[in-house]
């Protein structure tokens, strides 16, 4: 029963209805293929432009391996444009990526997976892993924890001492002072979507929102940022949806440290955070203890854009996109 998804994610998107194109065999009526795009409001180079997220791209099986997804996407890129959705991002599945790259869309950069180990029970088993049989079995347990107590004690050690009072509250509702503030702190330059309180609340719903939680985060009891923490489905690892706060090194690396802390006081053993590689974020995800995962688990990011490579644009600028794990159709 999809009727839930439709109303809530096609139809009450504060930032435009979602719009689909459809394949339909002539001759028979049947419906064999279908893609659609779900509008985004995203800040390019500090205009607000009208993009979309890419999603729930389907061929019937009877209808495979005819082009049916490339002609609908090249049909959805026809379509876009000024007064009308612009162009659309996303992290696509292989086969469906195929089929956007004939359609003429671009691969812009790389949705990365990183992982910041929070307890000796997340490390330990991978020490384990990796370590020769005849060697593992001459290494007690009681050692083996204390070589991931001090692997955990290491990665502590970088954790950022934040200046000021923070508190960490988990965000019941977006409002007025969400608003001006996340005016006040939208990037100048590159990408980033909007994330404006109609959307926030859109998002996170106590029905949809499930195992996610926002939290604000204040500094001497003003705005500093908020972030989001999904429990994995295992609960034992926690997920970074979001992380929001001025686009700036330093402000970024205080997020990491207190979301870091709140996921360990949480009691999960691992916190992930899956993003594209916006600006000098690597260097500091890695100077937080965030360990890049292996390339097999990063995915392609794409743009399908009639003007893309436009000089007023930063669409094709690698690492001009600050693209997070709750930005993608969830």
């Amino acid at each position: 029963d999809v009727t839930d998804r439709y109303e809530w994610f096609y139809r009450q998107n504060p930032h435009g209805k979602a719009v689909s194109w459809i394949a339909q065999d002539e001759a028979s009526g049947s419906v064999d293929a279908v893609t659609s795009v779900f509008p985004r409001r995203v800040h390019v180079d500090g205009v607000q432009r009208l993009g979309s997220i890419g999603g729930d791209a389907y061929v019937a099986p009877r209808a495979r391996r005819q082009g049916l997804a490339t002609r609908l996407h090249a049909a959805s890129r026809a379509d876009m444009g000024p007064g009308t959705i612009e162009f659309m991002y996303g992290v696509p599945l292989i086969h469906n990526l195929k089929a956007l790259l004939r359609a003429g869309t671009s691969e812009v950069s790389v949705f990365r997976r990183y992982v910041r180990p929070l307890t000796r029970d997340f490390v330990t088993p991978r020490i384990r892993a990796r370590t020769p049989t005849w060697l593992e079995r001459a290494i007690p347990d009681t050692l083996m924890d204390r070589v991931g107590d001090g692997a955990i004690a290491v990665l502590n050690r970088k954790d950022r001492r934040t200046e000021g009072a923070f508190a960490v509250d988990e965000a019941t509702e977006f409002g007025d002072e969400w608003d001006e503030w996340e005016a006040a702190n939208a990037p100048a330059t590159g990408v980033c979507c909007v994330r404006d309180s109609a959307y926030l609340s859109f998002s996170y719903t106590p029905e949809k929102r499930k195992n996610q939680t926002p939290y604000f985060v204040r500094r001497d009891g003003e705005l500093f940022g908020m972030f989001t923490l999904q429990s994995a489905s295992d609960g034992k690892d926690a997920i970074a949806v979001d992380v929001i706060c001025a686009h700036d090194d330093e402000r970024f690396r205080t997020m990491l440290s207190l979301m870091t802390g709140k996921a360990m006081g949480d009691g999960f053993q691992s916190l992930s955070l899956n993003m594209t590689p916006y600006r000098n974020l690597p260097t500091v995800l890695k100077d937080a203890g965030f360990i890049e995962r292996p390339v097999d688990e990063s995915s392609v990011f794409q743009v399908l854009s009639p003007d893309l490579g436009h000089p007023a644009t930063d669409l094709e600028q690698s690492e001009g996109w600050y693209f997070q794990h709750g930005d993608q159709d969830l």
